[in-house]
């Protein structure tokens, strides 16, 4: 195992590259529907991270939560799946995850489930952070304009 930037990784990293650990972790922080339909003994996500395979099978392990899609955990379950996703495996990047979460769930997410709060918020700063930019770019150009008019009509007055 490469070594993480900082201890906290590092930390996360070895804890959930043991199984015991990271099925306990699971089970205390998903809802008791949601573990009713999961398999912790395979543990699948952590298999694939552990042999650096999990860019490869990301597909395919969606895939097979085809089934829950329309269950009300199920929101919770891909959230789950994506922060496991960030902090075990270097080679899936988070747009890789929603590109791959995308062309097996081609339906729009329902609406104030975390993964739609989490797309609205991305929206929300993104407007805010282009917002901003423009704002200043705006007074920069208002600026370099006004200087020259007044050097124009400072030349023109002298």
């Amino acid at each position: 195992m490469e070594p993480l930037p900082t201890p906290h990784n590092n930390f996360f990293r070895f804890t959930l590259s043991h199984l015991p650990s990271a099925r306990s972790l699971i089970e205390t922080q998903l809802s008791k529907a949601a573990l009713a339909e999961l398999d912790l003994e395979t543990l699948r996500l952590l298999k694939y991270s552990r042999r650096g395979e999990l860019a490869e099978q990301l597909r395919r392990i969606l895939q097979s939560l085809l089934p829950s899609q329309g269950e009300d955990w199920f929101p919770e379950l891909l959230e789950v799946i994506r922060v496991y996703i960030m902090s075990a495996d270097n080679g899936v990047d988070d747009a890789q995850y929603e590109q791959t979460l995308k062309s097996v769930f081609p339906t729009q997410f329902e609406r104030n489930s975390i993964a739609h709060r989490l797309l609205q918020r991305g929206r929300d700063e993104g407007r805010q952070e282009g917002e901003q930019l423009g704002l200043k770019k705006g007074e920069q150009l208002g600026l370099e304009k006004g200087e020259q008019l007044g050097l124009e009509k400072g030349e023109q007055l002298g």
